[in-house]
């Protein structure tokens, strides 16, 4: 639970950021991002169940939360420059 418990912070970020994207209308920015980093967290259990056992397994499911709180938080910066860019060259 300890490992799971510094993910926590970035799988709230994650969660806002999702409703952010469906409040601009960008819905299929999140899934994308959400099944290839769930997907990974099977080859990170892993690699990291070698040097660290069955903790591996929850590290690479707090590491994915971490990764995808990060880049979801980014796209989303992105994402609003580039809609604050096109409404400024419209008006």
């Amino acid at each position: 639970m300890r490992i799971i418990g510094y993910s926590q912070l970035f799988m709230c970020m994650e969660l806002m950021t999702v409703g952010a994207f469906n409040g601009i209308g960008k819905t299929h920015i999140p899934p994308i991002f959400s099944i290839i980093l769930t997907a990974l967290r099977i080859p990170m259990a892993i690699v990291l169940s070698g040097p660290f056992g069955l903790n591996g397994v929850w590290m690479s499911i707090a590491l994915s939360s971490v990764l995808k709180g990060i880049i979801l938080v980014s796209w989303f910066k992105i994402t609003l420059r580039n809609l604050n860019k096109s409404v400024t060259l419209n008006t």
